[in-house]
């Protein structure tokens, strides 16, 4: 599995933004925050395949389907919430 880091981090109006490119070259941009416990996404989080990952707790979010919570690591319970996706790349430019 390929794992990187995010590749940045920004404030834009206010808005404290997290971005990263996946496996696709597909690039994303999100809320910086992880709804769960508010962990910053951009310091100590990982890109898996299209996702990102949380540092604290290792919740994960899709990055290609609105920022779905596809994984919680201790739970099996299948009910998601989502992050704030700002923007997804669907052309796939690097």
């Amino acid at each position: 599995m390929h794992v990187t880091f995010v590749h940045f981090i920004c404030i834009f109006v206010g808005l404290t933004l997290v971005g990263w490119r996946g496996e696709s070259g597909a690039a994303y941009i999100a809320d910086a925050y992880c709804p769960h416990l508010g962990a910053h996404l951009g310091v100590g989080g990982k890109v898996k395949k299209e996702c990102i990952e949380c540092p604290f707790h290792g919740w994960t979010f899709e990055g290609s389907d609105d920022g779905k919570l596809v994984n919680i690591p201790y739970s099996q319970t299948g009910k998601y919430s989502e992050m704030k996706l700002m923007l997804e790349d669907t052309n796939n430019t690097k």
